[in-house]
This record gives C-alpha cells, sequence and structure tokens, in this order.
C-alpha cells in the first residue's frame, strides 16, 4: 500500500513577471492558498513545494533555477501542450490542485536526468528532457559509441539522441524512439537519420538503458565536420570543437520530484500528445 503523502504547508510560487498570461493565474493561485492556509514562502530551503507558472519550457526553468532541489514540483499550465504543466488554468483546477497539495492527496514520481560531462568528470550541463548531438551543416555526424565500458559501433547519421522517459514523446519519438514510461529509472539512445551501406554501419534501432549505464561518444573527424550539442532545446554554447568525446548517463544525485494529482495520469498525459488535447 502507497505512503500517504504528507500535507505541504508552504509553496513557492516560480513565474515569469513579464509573461502577461500568468497574472490572472496568479491571482487564482494565491487565493486558494490563503483559502487552504498555505503560506507563499521566497525561499526554496522553506518551501514543502513549488508550483511553476506558463507552460514547460517555465517549469524546466526554475527546475533549473533552483539547481534541481528536491523539492516537489507542479504547475499552471499558460502554454500549449504543458505536458509537465498538470493543472489547467480555470479557478476550479487551481481550487482542486491547492486543496489536495493542502491534504496530501497526490503522489510524487522521480523523473531521472541526464548528465553530459567531458571525459575528466567535469559536468556541462543536465538534461531533463533529452540531449542531442548533431552535425551542424549540410555533412553527416560520425561517431563512435562505448556503451557501459564496450567498444559498440560507429555512427553515420544526422544526429545521436538522448532521452529521459519523460523526454521521449519529443526529438527522439520523431526518429521512431521508444516511449518510455515516466518515472522508471531508464534511458534511450536514439538514432537519426543513420546511414547504412556496406561503407557505413550504424545503430539501426533505439537502445533502452538502465541507471548505471552510460555512453561515450567520440565524435570522428570533427576538424571538418562540425557538430553540435543542446541539451532540453538549446545548444550548448561552452563547447569546443576540438573537444570530440564526452560522456552521457543518468544523473545519479538530481531528479526532478514531480507531483501528480490523483486525477491525472501519465498515461491521461500520453492521450492528449497524441490526440492533441490540452
Amino acid at each position: 500500500m502507497t505512503e500517504p503523502s504528507p500535507p505541504i504547508e508552504r509553496i513557492l510560487i516560480a513565474r515569469d513577471e513579464e509573461d502577461l498570461r500568468n497574472q490572472a493565474s496568479l491571482d487564482v493561485l494565491q487565493q486558494a492558498l490563503g483559502r487552504y492556509s498555505i503560506e507563499e514562502v521566497d525561499d526554496i530551503a522553506q518551501a514543502d513545494a513549488m508550483v511553476a507558472l506558463g507552460g514547460d519550457g517555465a517549469f524546466l526553468h526554475a527546475a533549473r533555477r533552483y539547481d534541481y532541489a528536491p523539492v516537489p514540483m507542479t504547475g499552471i499550465n499558460a502554454g500549449t501542450l504543458g505536458y509537465y504543466m498538470s493543472t489547467p488554468p480555470d479557478p476550479a483546477s487551481i481550487d482542486y490542485m491547492v486543496r489536495n497539495l493542502a491534504t496530501g492527496d497526490y503522489h510524487i514520481h522521480n523523473l531521472p536526468l541526464l548528465e553530459l560531462k567531458r571525459l575528466g568528470g567535469e559536468l556541462v550541463r543536465l538534461a531533463a528532457n533529452d540531449i542531442v548531438i548533431r552535425a551542424d551543416g549540410f555533412q553527416a555526424f560520425k561517431a563512435g559509441l562505448v556503451i557501459s565500458g564496450t567498444q559498440f559501433e560507429h555512427f553515420t547519421g544526422s544526429e545521436l539522441v538522448f532521452s529521459t522517459p519523460q523526454g521521449s514523446s519529443g526529438e527522439s519519438l520523431a526518429y521512431g524512439g521508444p516511449f518510455l514510461r515516466e518515472g522508471l529509472p531508464i534511458w534511450s539512445v536514439v538514432p537519426g537519420a543513420g546511414h547504412h551501406s556496406k561503407d557505413f554501419y550504424s545503430l539501426i534501432s533505439s537502445m533502452v538503458l538502465g541507471a548505471e549505464d552510460d555512453v561515450v561518444v567520440e565524435v570522428k573527424e570533427a576538424n571538418r565536420r562540425p557538430f553540435a550539442i543542446g541539451t532540453d532545446g538549446a545548444k550548448v554554447t561552452d563547447w569546443s570543437q576540438q573537444e570530440a568525446a564526452f560522456r552521457v548517463a543518468m544523473s545519479q544525485e538530481k531528479s526532478i520530484q514531480r507531483i501528480r494529482l490523483n486525477n491525472n495520469s501519465y498515461l491521461q498525459d500520453v492521450s492528449r500528445i497524441f490526440r492533441g488535447r490540452r
């Protein structure tokens, strides 16, 4: 039997003050906090939970801003799809969310993060959705792959996508990658437009890896085949073309604790993604 969740007594609200779409949701949220005697705080160290206002980008920005602090998160959607933002912006939905937080009527999914590291061990970025390495021009991208210490094969194609379960509905899905169940300690490596001939051999399908696995990518011919690396849709700018090898793995130290209300399931979100419903 699942242990009951603790009632939330203090909430930090994360928002972009310049985004006027959030003002109406903020007013309704603050009124609901007052009705259920939940205190709004500004210090993440004092918060029992964090509520982000906006779209999925606002949710991920808030997680990064507070360095993926071990504080449960949820969100009120003012964007389009809103995978992370489970609560619609209408007053009834916001009231339902706050009431359930106040009574502990919710559960938490632990969302793994991927880490991009230099081979010397220096952390470059954490990614909640995906890490993408691709050709930064019109030539194919070529790389060798070492998976958990085993020389696996070479890859030639457009890009490689490393995806978390919660990110598996994005870039990796576009290349036929698997839809991974949210909350599982797994991740995937998905080839994008791999070349297959007598001269080129590449991954022909996606691979699903576990929490203890890692992948070392050794870029080939980097001096004449420029490449780019992105995390969660943003280009990694502090990366030199001379750094032609890096390591991707699941973070063992950081994660996102996502709050799910009992009227919102992972499969309902999957349905919205495929059917285009909010």
